[in-house]
């Protein structure tokens, strides 16, 4: 899915395993800083303005390590990025299921033909199990 010098994004903190497959795949791997509202679409806009952007990797619910949800708002934003740019967003759900309260759209309902979802039983079912699967 990725070649060497493909541009990927990623948020900024974020899970180092994801770092270090792919900068050994050869990615440039740019940080988009993560607030409140969780990754931040604007950074992500502006730096597909100035660079194609292959990937986009982010745990859009209950983010590891902030905790932070991507807001429905930027939902939408990232998905009308990944849409119009041919991006494709590699969605971390390990944690989905580990949130209080209703669920947001997932980034899968909202560009279906440009999301790559990972998931596992591993947080909640099963710890330390390493049982996973994409879809």
């Amino acid at each position: 899915m990725v070649e060497p010098g493909d541009v990927v994004a990623v948020e900024s903190p974020t899970f180092t395993g994801l770092l270090e497959v792919l900068r050994e795949s050869g990615a440039r791997v740019v940080g988009i800083p993560v607030d409140e509202d969780g990754l931040r679409t604007d950074v992500v806009a502006e730096l597909v303005r100035r660079r194609e952007v292959k990937l986009c990797a982010l745990q859009p619910d209950n983010h590891n390590p902030t905790g932070v949800t991507l807001a429905p708002h930027r939902r939408a934003e990232l998905a009308e990025l990944a849409v119009s740019r041919n991006m494709f967003l590699l969605v971390d759900g390990v944690y989905r299921d580990l949130g209080f309260g209703p669920a947001e759209v997932p980034l899968s309902e909202l560009a279906p033909d440009h999301v790559v979802f990972v998931g596992s039983l591993s947080k909640s079912v099963a710890g330390g199990s390493g049982i996973g699967w994409v879809s």
